[in-house]
């Protein structure tokens, strides 16, 4: 059976300026992640993921989440 264990998660967003800012990290995983997403801002997010196939075999994958919250107007960012 394939396991995958989430080891590392960070959470950024546009700050006042339009610069991107830390708006979360942590160790909890997915759900954690998902409890600091802002239904009014853009969140991108980075997790770490450690995956161990059937054979043993141990490697890290990263995972990139984009989420557009329902209260983000239409704006241009850049």
């Amino acid at each position: 059976m394939n396991s995958f264990f989430y080891l590392f998660r960070i959470l950024l967003a546009y700050g006042d300026n339009k610069d991107v800012v830390l708006a979360g990290k942590g160790t909890g995983g997915l759900a954690e992640l998902k409890g600091q997403l802002n239904n009014n801002q853009v969140n991108f997010g980075v997790v770490r993921v450690r995956a161990v196939d059937d054979h043993g075999s141990k490697r890290a994958k990263f995972v990139f989440v984009t989420f557009v919250g329902a209260g983000v107007v239409s704006y241009s960012y850049f």
